[in-house]
């Protein structure tokens, strides 16, 4: 009787072994291969560990194992389009399915819209998917784990855990926190993490303005009209192209900046000045003096004509005359702007 009971406890250590042996090598992890070998990092559409890092990465959520275990961390982040959710175990820990969704409250993750099989087990991945109408988004994340040491496999969540101690093996259980065991629900655990989708626009970058005229033959300072800078044209009726000079102080073009070019010719009755700006360079007032005098303020709002737009690249001007100008009869002009970006 002995030796029945001695060859029946034999077959059962046998079946016992042979059970664990299957059930590792099923999950693509043998207990026999080394740990390097066990794991796996995934690369998506180029994304790797060196090259996500974000500012608005959120390092405060955890993965928790077997409704009791820190076993690695969950970033959240995202951009204009996008939210990013990433998964990194630690120590011997791999996933070997992972599923993957938004905003959804029953918790049952066959149900998710997104998942992967890893074989081998993967230590990381990352999901990509667009940032829906709502600024809180439930993330729901939940990964079957393998310890590819010890042979231990566990359900996972990513939760949010208020209070973690980093190296604690239980978390510690704060009212924010979204981790639910059985002994607060009935049926299986689970977790979430909320996520509220960060502003990355960039902000609009604020330009400053400089007050701009147009080359002349007088400048308001020789004709005793102001201590200000600028210049008074003295137009004949050749079509002529001037230089428009900004932020030079004292009528000197070489402290100034080139920014454009102002344009004047009279035909059919009419004086026609156009302002053409450079390049960047752009106005958000043009203000234009014409007469057969000279003008007898250098404040440009209070001259005749005057222009106001945002973004001012060009602008023509037809003014009618009631004579033709020449070298006897010349009429004065006097083109200011205020121009971006300095």
């Amino acid at each position: 009787m002995k030796k029945v009971y001695f060859i029946v406890a034999i077959l059962v250590s046998l079946l016992v072994f042979t059970g664990c042996t299957q059930f590792l090598d099923t999950n693509g992890i043998n207990n026999n291969d080394s740990f390097q070998n066990a794991l796996s990092t995934r690369s998506i559409e180029g994304i790797t560990n060196e090259n996500i890092v974000n500012e608005n990465i959120a390092y405060d959520y955890q993965i928790v194992a077997g409704q009791n275990q820190y076993i690695g961390q969950v970033n959240v982040y995202n951009d204009e389009d996008n939210i990013y959710v990433e998964f990194f175990l630690n120590d011997s820990w791999v996933a070997l399915e992972s599923h993957f969704d938004i905003n959804k409250t029953d918790y049952v993750p066959g149900k998710y819209q997104f998942g992967e099989s890893y074989n081998p087990g993967t230590s990381y991945d990352i999901f990509v998917v667009p940032i829906p109408e709502e600024d809180i988004v439930i993330i729901n994340l939940h990964l079957s784990v393998v310890n590819v040491v010890t042979g231990q496999s566990e359900t996972a969540w990513g939760v949010k855990l208020t209070n973690y101690v980093p190296g604690s093996e239980v978390p510690q259980r704060d009212s924010s926190d979204t981790l639910f065991t059985t002994k607060e629900v009935k049926g299986k655990w689970y977790g979430y993490i909320v996520y509220e989708i960060q502003d990355v626009s960039e902000p609009p970058v604020e330009y400053s303005s400089e007050t701009a005229w147009a080359v002349g033959n007088e400048t308001f300072i020789n004709l005793g009209i102001s201590t200000r800078w600028g210049w008074v044209i003295t137009f004949d009726g050749n079509s002529l192209r001037t230089p428009i000079y900004a932020a030079a102080g004292r009528n000197d073009i070489t402290k100034g900046t080139l920014v454009g070019y102002l344009d004047i010719s009279y035909a059919d009755g009419n004086l026609n000045i156009s302002y053409s700006f450079n390049d960047i360079y752009y106005a958000d007032v043009l203000h234009l003096f014409v007469d057969s005098v000279y003008p007898d303020t250098a404040a440009p709002g209070q001259y005749p004509y005057i222009i106001e737009d945002n973004n001012i690249e060009s602008y023509s001007f037809s003014i009618p005359l009631d004579y033709v100008p020449d070298i006897n009869s010349p009429v004065y002009i006097a083109a200011h702007s205020n121009v971006y970006p300095f």
